[in-house]
């Protein structure tokens, strides 16, 4: 059994259970990945796809660059504490999305797959509530800005 509710191919919100602020593509450097007010945009929407078995996930936003997906990744080649997340066409990335009941109720970490203990999660950078906050990867620390809820949607209709 997967380790999460989520459902391959379902479109979701990624909402920041610290900022309440959602995970999202940049509008203006779209590669970018920061945290936003929700305006129910295409670069605001991701679309989980199962990868690994229900264990591995790779989250595609609905808004593509050049008419190529862009998927929740880092840049480089290892994921390293500190280093900002980005929309990236070139692959898949996998994560480990786990649902967690720490912070009351459905949240979500998502674990860069295969990082060794105690692992590297997605983090809001300094727990920051401002408008534009960088997503990056940082060591597991079991705080309110590692944990995501993640609300199933419906593409805009705009």
């Amino acid at each position: 059994m997967a380790p999460n509710n989520l459902i391959s191919g379902a479109l979701y919100k990624i909402i920041s259970v610290q900022s309440g602020k959602v995970l999202s593509l940049s509008p203006t450097e779209i590669t970018t990945v920061e945290a936003l007010r929700d305006i129910n945009a295409d670069y605001q929407i991701w679309r989980a796809e199962d990868v690994g078995d229900g264990w591995q996930w790779a989250l595609r936003c609905l808004k593509e660059l050049n008419g190529k997906p862009l998927y929740l990744s880092w840049p480089g080649t290892e994921p390293y504490r500190g280093l900002p997340l980005v929309g990236s066409s070139h692959e898949k990335t996998g994560w480990d999305i786990k649902s967690w009941e720490t912070h009351g109720g459905a949240e979500h970490r998502i674990w860069v797959h295969g990082a060794p203990s105690p692992g590297t999660v997605v983090d809001l950078k300094d727990g920051s509530p401002e408008e534009g906050a960088t997503i990056q990867l940082w060591a597991s620390n079991n705080t309110a800005s590692q944990f995501w809820l993640f609300q199933e949607t419906k593409k805009p209709s705009n």
